[in-house]
């Protein structure tokens, strides 16, 4: 990803809109990128806002269960909080999908790291990772 924010495929923007956290999106977040891997079915707050159970994985490996709104609570506290724009293919290759299937892993405990490794330099959308 980050030869991919190099070359301009990718862009950083400044976070603004809830509505921009979904499955498959990458943010920067306290200074690491954040992967939203899975996003669970949306429920109503008692406030009557939206809200969502998140699976959030960092560059770092870590992995979070975090609230939708708890992301967005983060990003708009962090005054470097990005969000990371979808790459950009070209015209020659912008409507062919990309299919692929990730490299296993050695070991369970690299698995996370290196399926996101994998997914920022391919430029996949990694949104499958069993």
């Amino acid at each position: 990803m980050q030869r991919e924010l190099e070359s301009g495929q990718r862009e950083t923007r400044p976070f603004e809109l809830k509505a921009e956290i979904q499955k498959g999106r990458f943010f920067i977040v306290e200074g690491q990128k954040a992967y939203v891997a899975e996003m669970g079915e949306e429920t109503l707050t008692d406030q009557g806002r939206t809200d969502a159970r998140l699976r959030v994985i960092f560059d770092n490996g870590t992995e979070s269960r975090m609230l939708m709104r708890s992301l967005q609570r983060a990003l708009n506290k962090d005054e470097a909080g990005r969000r990371i724009t979808e790459s950009v293919a070209g015209p020659l290759f912008a409507d062919a999908p990309k299919k692929a299937t990730a490299p296993p892993a050695r070991s369970m405990s690299c698995a996370a790291s290196r399926i996101i490794q994998w997914c920022l330099r391919t430029g996949t959308s990694c949104t499958r990772l069993a």
